[in-house]
């Protein structure tokens, strides 16, 4: 199984792959993969080095700051070959297919994304998330999330929250478990 999770920046698709781990518990085989992870590995070193930041580990500010780099330096891969961020991790997901890994991808954010888990992987699920009161980062965000919205096979709409009370949303990722992995 394939799930792929869209949704605006801190919408809480990690959130949400967290709490369906902790939720399965170790009887499941679950991996959490993302587009973004390959692109953060190219960039990491130069933030190190001018900068010294380190996107494995960085504050929300950093982050914020880092952003623009990282939809810049995404979108400049995509304009070469629209599928260069998917080929980046297909073969780690389609090894986990093959184990009988649930694999989830957390950062599904472009319309040939969703549709790749769609059109390659016979049991895929996408699951778009909401929180209320949170919106598009950036113009990306605001043309994209309508059609990943629409095109969802699960939709999510969670308050917010953070990590010290991310229990609040067990309830959303055990109907999603009873809805869409176990029936």
């Amino acid at each position: 199984m394939i799930i792929g999770i869209s949704g605006a920046a801190r919408s809480g698709k990690d959130s949400f792959y967290l709490l369906l781990k902790k939720i399965l518990g170790n009887d499941v085989a679950i991996e959490r993969t993302a587009f973004a992870d390959e692109l953060k590995c190219d960039i990491r070193p130069l933030l190190l080095e001018k900068f010294d930041i380190d996107i494995n580990s960085y504050s929300d500010k950093e982050k914020e700051i880092v952003r623009p780099l990282m939809v810049s330096y995404g979108t400049l891969a995509r304009s070469i070959d629209e599928n260069f961020w998917i080929k980046k991790i297909s073969k780690k997901v389609e090894k986990e297919q093959k184990s009988d890994i649930i694999s989830v991808i957390t950062d599904v954010r472009y319309q040939n994304e969703q549709e790749w888990i769609k059109e390659n992987f016979e049991n895929s699920i996408n699951v778009f998330i909401h929180r209320a009161g949170n919106n598009p980062a950036n113009e990306d965000e605001r043309d994209n999330l309508p059609f990943l919205k629409k095109n969802a096979d699960y939709i999510v709409v969670w308050n917010d929250f953070d990590d010290q009370n991310i229990n609040e949303g067990e309830e959303k990722v055990k109907s999603f478990i009873y809805e869409k992995i176990t029936t």
